[in-house]
Parts: structure tokens; sequence; C-alpha cells
């Protein structure tokens, strides 16, 4: 078992997440964390199989830097203490740094939007620690998703449906999700409630005169439901909600384990017009270790059946 002990200040989460990456459940280390806010460092101390690791990370504060980004400086510092550690009990690469979310670029867009390519670099590698290669990479990104995000129509909305089940839970899963062997019970008024949920937002976007120019459909793992739930999601789309102004409708189809043929025909005659298969990872071992019950195989063959479905 991995203890935490934090003094100075405290990224419970954050830490669990990165001590997961070094370590597995069955490891006993103990970690602790010391920030100083006098010299502005983080110190992290590792006791691991009768040895002791020590990382101490500071940080340079700059003119440009806003209240929220300084918080973020000293959130991943302390992150990077910890990482520079255990880098002396296990080799990991991070060319993206501490960042453990999920959309990078996003992290970009919003540094872009108040600071100027020059400091907005500086602020994901100094603050985050990401890789030059990887920096670059974000800012292409971001700007590619420029058009997009600012053609936005103020009387444009996207509609998100979530459905909270999945056949496993993975290890690193942050989302409002249940495994269907738990909650698997709730399914069905799940869906009838949601329908419900859905006609009145479509009462609501017509009163503010809202229209929908995207639908998403994630989780949680949709395509967990069976074709019929889908086909009564859709069709409660269809009724109650305007579609004739939605240009992208997306289905998230993340585990391969639960897409079938019946599921994508059913999606493609309601208008989804894209899909999500999700590898994760293509690794055979890391798909067992996060939890997922599916090989990179069955990935392979559903990104087929799905080309093969349209």
């Amino acid at each position: 078992m991995v203890t935490l002990k934090q003094t100075g200040f405290e990224c419970e989460y954050e830490m669990g997440v990165f001590m997961r990456l070094y370590f597995k459940k069955d490891q006993n280390a103990r970690v602790s964390t010391v920030f100083s806010e006098d010299d502005l460092s983080a110190v992290c101390t590792i006791e691991y199989d009768g040895k002791i690791f020590e990382e101490k990370v500071g940080i340079d504060i700059k003119p440009f830097y806003d209240g929220d980004v300084i918080r973020k400086a000293y959130k991943n510092a302390v992150v990077e203490s910890f990482c520079r550690a255990a880098g002396h009990i296990r080799s990991i690469p991070r060319p993206w740094g501490v960042m453990s979310g999920i959309r990078p670029a996003k992290n970009m867009r919003l540094l872009c939007e108040k600071f100027d390519r020059e400091q907005t670099d500086s602020i994901f590698g100094d603050i985050y620690y990401v890789t030059e290669e990887k920096r670059r990479l974000a800012y292409e990104v971001c700007k590619n998703e420029a058009d997009i995000v600012n053609s936005h129509d103020e009387r444009s909305a996207g509609i998100y449906i979530g459905i909270p089940f999945c056949p496993t839970r993975c290890s690193y899963c942050s989302f409002i999700s249940s495994p269907i062997k738990v909650s698997g019970r709730y399914i069905p008024e799940y869906v009838s409630l949601l329908t419900e949920e859905i006609k009145k937002t479509g009462e609501i976007m017509r009163k503010a005169g809202i229209y929908a120019e995207s639908i998403y459909m994630g989780g949680g793992t949709p395509t967990a439901l069976n074709a019929d739930m889908l086909d009564d999601i859709f069709g409660a789309l269809e009724r109650y909600i305007d579609m004739t102004g939605v240009k992208e409708m997306t289905l998230e189809a993340g585990r391969p384990d639960t897409i079938d043929e019946e599921k994508l025909v059913t999606a493609l005659r309601h208008g989804v017009n894209r899909i999500s298969i999700n590898p994760q990872t293509m690794h055979r071992t890391t798909l067992e270790r996060i939890g997922r019950r599916h090989t990179p195989e069955d990935i392979e063959e559903s990104f087929a059946l799905a080309r093969r479905c349209g």
C-alpha cells in the first residue's frame, strides 16, 4: 500500500493519479511532500524497499503569471517532485509532464486566450513540464480548432447526454460511471427519465430561442445500453429537439466489447455521423491492468465493423 502525507500544499487527487502510475497496488511505499512558499519549492521524499529517494523542484514565478497559473504552479511542482523522486525507482517517459487530464489542447487554448504565444509556451514548459515537441503539437491542435471554436453562434448550443454505465470501471476513470454489474438494474428507469429530461430540455431551448448545433452522447459507455434503449433516446431527440441545425452527432462507442451491428445500424439510422471507439491503449497488458476486458484485436475488429456499417 502506498501512503501519502502532504504539508504546505495538498493535491491528493493529482498525486493519486501519478502514484498509481509508478506503484502497483501490492507495493509498499511512504510518500511525503513538503511545499514551502518561502522559497517556492516542493520536496518529495519516498521511502521504498528500505531506501529513501528525494527530489526538490523550485518555481520561478514570471511577471505575467496570474493567480490561477500560480496555483497550478504550486500543485504541479508538488506532483513533479514526486515524479522525479519516483523516477529513481521506475523510469517512465512523461512527454506531457504532469498533465493528467484528457485534453491538453484545451489547456493550451484557454491559456492562449489570456497570454501571448511565447508566454503560453513558457507556462506549458515551466509549469506543466511538457516537452518542446508536445508543446508544439498542442499549439498546432489549438490553432486547427480555432476556426470551429470561434465560429460558435451565441444562439447555438451543444447538447451532452450522459450515460453513466460501463461494463467495468477503468482504474484511471474520473467520470461519473458505475459498472453494470453493480447498477445495471437502474438502466431502464434511467433511460425513461432521460427521455423526459430531453423533452424538458427541448421546451427550455425553444423558449430561449436556442438551437442545437451538436449532440454528444458520452459516459460512461453509451453502447453499454442495448439497441432498443439507444433507439428510445435517439427517438426522444428527434421528437423534442429541433435537429435541423445539428452539424455533428456523436456516439461514444468507447468499449469494443459493447459494440455490435444492431447498435451501430440504430445509431446510423438516427443520424449519428461520428462515433468514438476509444482504444485507450493497444497494449494487452495495460488493458488488463486498467480493468478492461477486451483485447487490442477486439478494437480492430470493432473498427472494421463500424466501417462496414457505414
